[in-house]
């Protein structure tokens, strides 16, 4: 069986709960994006309003309250748009992007052009949000929050590591891909969205570190599975132009930056095999995540308020897990047309 031939079916056991001013928040950041962001084209623009991105983070900021939940989609959206940026971008333009982005958003260098602008002032607000807040400690969550997006712009532009992870195996793949695709950024922005501030000992606490380990893995491997028929396309198309973000060191080969990749070349799994495996990677780590979680409970069992902050933060990670999963399964940005 082609790989591309696979349909990827997979329902967590987390179950989706979606924001329930939804149809505000996607109408609002679409204003947003379609007067500020500079789109190349008309087709462009029109590219973005079918992919309905949006609706990715409505499934996982359920109760998040509207200024931080609209400031949360729209710096969603503004990564979404940027990877596919990306895709046209060489290796010496990408990072020549990537550097100014991090000093835009470490507030040591002024936007010269819309694509900045959109980022400068969502940083911006980002801040200034948890300023004007009545919770301790959210500027911290928030400095945390735009500093694990300066993390993912380093690992997305960094073109030849992402060919060598790929190369190196699973578990180098996935220490990289915790960064190129956004894992850690959607992780504290759902915090700080939700207001959840976490006390210095669990921050430090490596249970707790566990459990965010597990949830972005899952992350990963849910991405993973349910785009990889996109990206399979996308690689068939870009090797025909000779044009592709993901090139070997010659500069002459393709490669598709995908755990499914690996476990079909790197392991020689079947097509069928390498889904299974994935899936069952994914149901071990909903497993293991349950597991960790009492482990966790009992340490904090003895403070009414440090109880209430782990179910609210191991509630966002279950809902993160069962989100992406559910949107996954049905947006139209790896479905349409596969």
């Amino acid at each position: 069986m082609d790989a591309l031939a696979l349909h990827p079916e997979f329902v967590s056991r987390f179950p989706p709960k979606i924001h329930v001013n939804g149809d505000e928040l996607v109408a609002n950041v679409q204003a947003y994006f379609l007067e500020r962001w500079p789109f190349a084209s008309e087709k462009k623009k029109q590219d973005y309003l079918a992919m309905e991105v949006e609706p990715w983070a409505l499934e996982i900021i359920y109760g998040a309250p509207m200024d931080r939940a609209e400031l949360y989609v729209a710096w969603s959206t503004f990564y979404w748009l940027y990877d596919d940026m990306l895709e046209d971008l060489s290796a010496a333009e990408a990072q020549k992007s990537g550097a100014r982005m991090i000093e835009i958003m470490s507030r040591r260098m002024e936007p010269e052009d819309g694509m900045e602008s959109v980022l400068h002032d969502l940083s911006c607000r980002i801040r200034q949000t948890s300023i004007s807040s009545n919770i301790k400690g959210l500027g911290e969550v928030a400095e945390r929050f735009i500093k694990t997006g300066c993390d993912y712009v380093v690992a997305a532009v960094a073109k030849a590591q992402r060919v060598k992870s790929l190369r190196d195996g699973l578990e180098a793949y996935l220490k990289h891909r915790f960064y190129d695709v956004g894992a850690g950024f959607v992780l504290e922005g759902q915090l700080w969205a939700r207001g959840i501030v976490l006390t210095p000992d669990m921050l430090s606490d490596p249970d707790a570190a566990v459990l965010q380990d597990i949830t972005l893995e899952h992350f990963i491997f849910t991405n993973d599975m349910f785009s990889y028929r996109k990206e399979k396309k996308h690689f068939e198309r870009m090797k025909l132009v000779g044009v592709s973000k993901d090139r070997d060191d010659s500069g002459n080969g393709f490669i598709i930056y995908n755990s499914l990749a690996i476990f079909l070349e790197y392991y020689h799994m079947s097509p069928s095999d390498a889904m299974e495996e994935i899936k069952r990677r994914i149901r071990g780590d909903e497993e293991q995540f349950l597991e960790v979680l009492e482990k966790v409970r009992g340490k904090y069992a003895q403070s009414v308020e440090d109880r209430e902050i782990i179910e609210r933060a191991s509630t966002a990670m279950m809902d993160l897990m069962g989100g992406n999963a559910d949107w996954s399964r049905w947006c139209v940005r790896y479905n349409a047309g596969v």
